[in-house]
């Protein structure tokens, strides 16, 4: 079971459609163009707009794979 450790809203991003995580926890989500990147505890890392729209994540040591839209 998971816990919730917080609720991420930002009125000028769209809903998270991918989530994956690497091996020290932080995630990584796809939210239509955008793409963002959050530690453990949710906290915003780093941000990117990208010219496609961001479907799945998959990470796999190092590297991040998008399936776009």
């Amino acid at each position: 079971m998971l816990n919730l450790l917080k609720t991420i809203y930002r009125e000028d991003l769209s809903p998270a459609y991918a989530l994956d995580f690497d091996e020290e926890g932080n995630a990584y989500m796809g939210m239509g163009s955008f793409m963002a990147k959050l530690d453990k505890e949710g906290n915003e890392i780093s941000w990117r707009k990208t010219s496609y729209d961001n479907w799945m994540i998959l990470y796999i040591k190092g590297v991040y794979l998008c399936g776009c839209k």
